[in-house]
């Protein structure tokens, strides 16, 4: 019962995750009409987040020695949601840029932490979990988002739905806290004097502790972190404009086939744990690869809006393993060391879910964006493919 409600609880933290930014970016419209600012001094801002959760996930190892593993990621998942109503008092471009960096660094500690505390509980339980664990996230970002059109078509102030969600995922996290802690208190490693030596039974299987020390993340986990993530920046920045400018479908269409994809991967996630025990990984990952090379493929060549949903719905179905079992493979090469390996491939895959969309824009302005959504999805799907064997 006590690893069902811990697994219970760290599933409940990837949902809070999941939901604060999914809340936030709906509403950026009209946050930025109540400040009055242009477009570029949005931009400006929103790189705020990024300038907040980067050095966060550095420092995370650090800050989960010094303050513990468990209480860093319940401060993280209590500063974040806590910091949204924050949004809707800011009066100028400094301000919200303060506290985007302020949701950033957040962001940033708790992925991290919530991560290699999923790595520690799925060490503990000896089975695959941490793809399940990220079926939470993907579950809070569609609650988030289908809270915010609701909030936006009842004509809600930002103020007001703000406060709404920080309390409630504020509630969560509360919920969450005591099995969250008692993970924690029991299975990190001990702060006293070791006992002197004495003849016992073999130990029980222990958790990895989180230290520093030297690490290696290889290449070929870089390269599966960087396409999963590059490939769901791709679908979420660019998909719709893709169905909707280029390919002639209803605007309701881009809308739709971005809930079905958040769908696909929150299902995806779902299953994959359980999947896991009959499909070897690299297997899995292989054939995810290749059903989206082709479905991208087929999709892009009969120019049709209604392939290319049917393709990115497919992608999320095989997308969404991607990235857990990224960080799952880091974990497994240097199991010791799992909050600095979890660090150092979110910082590598968090670098291109965020640079990865204006450079396509970028290549898209030269080729045209049907070609060029193409070429990237393929070539993703490739690097995925690729290393798939790895082990």
């Amino acid at each position: 019962m006590t690893g069902r409600r811990s697994h219970a609880s760290v599933w409940l933290i990837f949902f809070v995750n999941g939901a604060v930014l999914s809340s936030w970016a709906p509403r950026i419209p009209a946050v930025a009409a109540d400040l009055g600012i242009r477009d570029a001094h949005l931009g400006a801002a929103l790189l705020g987040i990024a300038a907040g959760a980067i050095p966060a996930m550095a420092a995370a190892n650090r800050i989960a020695r010094r303050v513990g593993l468990a209480r860093s990621c319940l401060w993280a998942g209590a500063v974040f949601p806590a910091a949204l109503p924050l949004l809707a008092l800011a009066r100028t471009t400094v301000e919200l840029t303060a506290v985007l960096v302020l949701l950033g660094a957040a962001s940033g500690l708790l992925d991290v932490t919530m991560n290699t505390l999923g790595i520690r509980l799925q060490h503990l339980r000896g089975t695959a979990l941490l793809t399940g664990l990220h079926s939470g996230y993907s579950l809070g970002v569609l609650a988030g988002s289908g809270g915010a059109i609701l909030a936006t078509a009842l004509d809600a102030g930002v103020g007001v739905h703000f406060t709404v969600v920080a309390v409630v995922l504020l509630g969560l996290t509360g919920t969450a806290a005591p099995a969250v802690l008692r993970l924690g208190s029991q299975h990190e490693p001990a702060r006293a004097r070791p006992a002197p030596h004495r003849r016992s039974a073999p130990p029980r299987r222990s958790a990895p502790p989180v230290r520093s020390g030297r690490v290696r993340v290889t290449a070929g986990v870089v390269v599966l972190a960087i396409c999963g993530l590059l490939l769901e920046g791709l679908i979420t920045d660019w998909s719709a404009l893709l169905l909707t400018r280029d390919l002639a479908a209803p605007a309701t269409h881009g809308a739709i086939t971005l809930t079905a994809f958040s769908l696909a991967m929150f299902t995806s996630r779902a299953v994959t744990d359980r999947l896991l025990h009959r499909v070897p990984e690299p297997v899995l990952l292989a054939a995810g690869s290749l059903l989206t090379l082709t479905a991208i493929g087929l999709a892009s060549v009969s120019g049709q809006a209604w392939a290319m949903t049917v393709a990115i719905v497919l992608t999320g179905l095989t997308l969404g393993p991607v990235f857990p079992l990224a960080i799952a493979r880091a974990a497994r090469h240097s199991a010791q060391d799992a909050a600095v390996t979890t660090a150092r491939v979110s910082i590598l895959g968090y670098s291109a879910y965020l640079a990865g969309p204006p450079l396509i824009g970028t290549f898209a302005q030269t080729v045209g964006l049907p070609l060029a959504f193409m070429l990237i999805a393929c070539t993703a799907s490739l690097g995925i493919l690729l290393t798939a064997p790895a082990r």
